[in-house]
């Protein structure tokens, strides 16, 4: 009876530990999401003569979580990793080329051709009023400042996870000498705000 026992234990036990292996490889596998193209980003800004909102043309970003989460359901959010990044190039203020140069010249495109934000370890944001705080590093014409970005969740839709945000800020946080036109008359305010509509699509989960 012993040696059946025996035997027995022998080929559970294997199959016992497979099927832990694969339980704990499940846990910590990463749900993985890029922007969509449905998303959008802008600045917002001010000027002497008039306001006026710059759109960008072309942005990259990765979300990586370790569970999922449904901004209906859940009170917590698992973030592994987040990486944004715009074009400083594709800015486009809607006043023609020559704007758009003074724009990329302020920015200094042609060092720094990417505007970007990303966290450097994983948190777990509480959701508030459905706001969440990530804290991460906001890299803009060479300069780095860390930062605590206020998302608001939006419903899932489609499949997608949806998030809202305004990021106010100064030009001169950053080094950034505001653009100014017709001889000076013309001078951009210091102060600017980052207008987020930012939808993230399942990538490989």
């Amino acid at each position: 009876m012993t040696l059946v026992n025996n035997q027995l234990v022998n080929k559970i036990t294997p199959v016992l530990i497979v099927m832990l292996f694969m339980g704990m490889t499940l846990r910590s596998q990463q749900l993985s999401f890029a922007l969509d193209p449905a998303s959008s980003i802008s600045i917002e800004g001010t000027s002497t003569f008039h306001d006026w909102t710059a759109k960008v043309g072309e942005f990259s970003g990765t979300l990586s979580l370790s569970e999922p989460f449904s901004a209906d359901e859940d009170k917590q959010l698992a973030v592994n990793k987040v990486d944004l990044a715009f074009q400083a190039e594709s800015i486009d203020g809607g006043r023609g080329a020559a704007m758009n140069k003074k724009i990329k010249a302020a920015l200094k495109s042609t060092e720094h051709p990417a505007i970007t934000f990303a966290i450097a370890e994983a948190q777990v944001l509480t959701l508030t009023e459905g706001k969440l705080a990530v804290a991460g590093a906001l890299q803009m014409a060479g300069v780095t400042k860390e930062i605590n970005l206020e998302l608001e969740s939006q419903p899932n839709e489609d499949g997608m996870m949806a998030f809202t945000a305004k990021y106010p800020m100064k030009l001169s946080a950053f080094e950034i000498e505001p653009p100014s036109a017709m001889f000076g008359q013309i001078v951009t305010g210091d102060d600017i705000t980052i207008v987020f509509d930012l939808k993230f699509s399942a990538a490989n989960n």
